[in-house]
């Protein structure tokens, strides 16, 4: 059976204020896919399957608002509180300007593979 996952990774290291972040991506073919984030002991995930315009996952974290992930995210372990709320949008908002940057930049490096994942098939 031929899979469309293609799996990706990235950390920001020098986010003001925040500790290292770690963002791990699954592509499920266009307009499907998963986002894995984590920062210091906290760790936040979610599907899309519906993404409009057939984007990737990362193009679309990139273009949409940073509350409408806040409250994809949410969960128990967020407990509604207002404080997990605003670190969770420093979070998402750090990881759209390492987005913006490597798109200003007109070179991006390919994201890092990430050890165990099927490779991208030509």
């Amino acid at each position: 059976m031929k899979s469309d996952l293609k799996v990706a990774g990235f950390e920001i290291a020098d986010a003001p204020a925040l500790d290292r972040i770690a963002v791990y991506t699954e592509d499920h073919g266009l307009g499907r896919g998963r986002i894995t984030i984590t920062c210091y002991d906290s760790a936040w995930t979610a599907y899309f399957g519906a993404m409009p315009g057939g984007k990737t996952i990362l193009d679309f974290v990139e273009s949409t608002c940073t509350d409408y992930f806040v409250s994809k995210f949410n969960s128990a372990t967020l407990k509604n509180r207002k404080v997990d709320q605003k670190y969770l949008a420093r979070i998402v908002e750090a990881i759209k300007a390492e987005l913006r940057g490597h798109e200003a930049e007109e070179a991006v490096a390919p994201p890092q593979r990430v050890e165990g994942a099927q490779p991208e098939s030509a």
